[in-house]
């Protein structure tokens, strides 16, 4: 027995020291062929017969004849002996897609700041005055911030630039177009308020300082959202891993995105609502289809950008793309005309021009109940059959008092004020009080008011002149 054990120890000795032996060839083998960069691996019972030599697999490397994996942000070199770390990428200032948007960004920068100039110059002229001033200095302020938010967005991201990118587009989209929301809104209830025959009393909110505090509370709404957004997740840089590179980006989610943004796109559906609605208001030269042709535009360009921004990788330059690209639209649609008139027109900035050409108009005459019909035509036909009765209250010098309210353009205060019963002077110049007279007043308070009340006083004495035929 103890022979047979001997010879069993002897036995499993002489294997060892086979296997060994074996092992170092293998090695061998293997190592001889590293040029190859392949490592053993080795099969059978035990692993301990059968062995071949493998490559290593994409992303490790060869070290003491076995692969090892490299770290994140590392990749192997050509021979996979050592890692090395991998190009971080991000978008920079000299590459071509950027150039192009700190182009289009640049121009828009200056075109704003030119327009501020010259607004800030002809200030106290009617272009500006009719434009409700202070909203277009806040729409100004917004482009501003939107061409300014480009410079951030390709910035290199880090905590700041994280958060002014989240926060600074939807920042300046709410200071455009609150103030556009704020002067549709104020156009449609001038035109609600000039349909009624009878109004009996103006609009409220209808100041520029009330004006400026609605915009300013809708903007707040905004402030609030991406404030809330911000602590929610708090911006920082993120690295994103691939197999060649690593992506250097903000730590931006859709949420991120869009719930800022939707608040803007409440604002933009409202604006584009009340510009369908007020877009035959001829009024500051017809501002309001401006504004609609803008908010077209707009959405347009807001359509496009969801499915381009979120199904591509080019998400920086699709940002910044569509943020120049909105501010851009916006002033070439609402200060370009005004800048045309300040500029190549100035003979039409003056207060004719930019006055509606519809007024609401109180005559002396028996007529107070004849329009009853909210058209022009109507009221053109039955203002017309009432100047017999006007002449007939001049003739027999008993001007009656009465009230006529009605939506008029030029041509029917024309015929209103008949030449043959207003128009004529006949009396010297000495007795004016004998002559019909005409009184404009404001209905508002503000500088650039809509509603005109125009008052025509009859005289209540025959005039004194001899050759006065009516």
């Amino acid at each position: 027995m103890r022979t047979l054990a001997l010879d069993q120890a002897v036995s499993r000795e002489r294997d060892s020291k086979h296997l060994s032996n074996l092992k170092i060839v293998v090695d061998l083998v293997c190592l001889h062929t590293l040029w190859l960069l392949q490592s053993i691996q080795q099969g059978g019972k035990d692993k301990r017969c059968c062995w071949v030599c493998a490559s290593c697999p994409d992303g490790e490397i060869f070290t003491d004849g076995a692969c090892t994996k490299c770290p994140l942000g590392f990749a192997p070199d050509e021979w996979k002996t050592e890692c090395f770390r991998l190009p971080i990428e991000y978008v920079r200032w000299h590459d071509t897609q950027a150039i192009v948007a700190i182009i289009f960004a640049s121009l828009g920068f200056l075109s704003t700041l030119f327009t501020f100039v010259v607004f800030v110059k002809y200030n106290d002229t009617p272009v500006v005055k009719s434009s409700t001033r202070e909203l277009c200095y806040i729409i100004l302020a917004g482009m501003t911030a939107s061409h300014g938010s480009i410079f951030v967005i390709l910035a290199k991201p880090m905590a700041v630039t994280c958060a002014l990118t989240r926060s600074l587009p939807g920042l300046s989209f709410a200071m455009i177009y609150a103030a556009l929301l704020t002067k549709t809104n104020r156009i449609a209830r001038i035109l609600a308020g000039s349909k009624k025959r009878f109004p009996t009393r103006k609009p409220m909110f209808m100041s520029a300082t009330a004006q400026v505090f609605i915009t300013l509370f809708l903007i707040s709404i905004e402030v609030f959202i991406s404030g809330s957004m911000q602590h929610y997740q708090p911006p920082k840089e993120d690295y994103v891993y691939f197999h060649q590179k690593t992506l250097l980006q903000c730590n931006t989610t859709p949420e991120n995105i869009l719930i800022p943004l939707t608040f803007d796109f409440f604002l933009i559906l409202l604006c584009t609502v009340y510009a369908v609605k007020t877009r035959n208001v001829p009024e500051n030269f017809n501002e309001a289809k401006f504004i609609g042709f803008a908010m077209y535009t707009t959405c347009v360009i807001w359509i496009a950008f969801v499915p381009i921004y979120f199904g591509s990788d080019s998400k920086v330059i699709t940002m910044c793309m569509c943020v120049t690209l909105s501010a851009t639209v916006t002033w070439v649609f609402l200060f370009v005309p005004k800048l045309y008139i300040i500029i190549f027109q100035p003979e039409k900035n003056n207060r004719a021009y930019f006055t509606t050409t519809k007024i609401r108009c109180h005559i002396g005459s028996k007529v107070a109940s004849a329009i009853s019909d909210k058209s022009s035509t109507n009221s053109w036909r039955e203002s017309s059959t009432s100047i017999k009765e006007l002449d007939k209250c001049v003739k027999d010098y008993m001007p009656q008092r009465r009230t006529l309210s009605c939506q008029t353009g030029t041509e029917l205060l024309q015929v209103i004020l008949n030449p043959r019963a207003l128009l004529e002077v006949c009396s010297p110049p000495h007795n004016v009080y004998h002559v019909p007279r005409i009184i404009e007043k404001n209905c508002c308070e503000s500088d650039n008011c809509q509603l005109k009340n125009i008052t025509i006083k009859l005289p209540d004495k025959p005039p004194s002149n001899p050759n006065c035929k009516y």
